[in-house]
């Protein structure tokens, strides 16, 4: 009996005891639960033009990539924008340079 009421007490005690609470950003949150594999694609000066993410193995001839195109003024990046406007996972990496920024 002795035992019994010593298991309760320690397991009492382990699930009241303080939990330390820790502050993340939203990125490394999303960063954690979806990961992503990167992909660059540069343009005929040597700059990143293209930007793409998708989940490790993904084909680059599916639909499941977020796509950021990089506008430049000479050597200075002025732009990031997502191909359709929009962050969602759902462009065909091989279709970037067809689609709207």
């Amino acid at each position: 009996m002795k035992y019994i009421v010593l298991f309760i007490f320690l397991t009492c005690a382990f699930i009241s005891a303080p939990v330390q609470a820790q502050n993340f950003s939203e990125q490394q949150i999303l960063n954690q639960v979806y990961a992503t594999q990167s992909v660059f694609a540069y343009d005929s000066s040597g700059n990143v033009e293209y930007i793409g993410k998708a989940t490790p193995g993904s084909a680059t001839s599916a639909a499941v990539w977020q796509i950021q195109k990089i506008t430049y003024d000479g050597s200075d990046a002025t732009e990031i924008n997502f191909a359709g406007g929009s962050a969602e996972f759902v462009n065909i990496w091989d279709n970037r340079a067809t689609y709207t920024y």
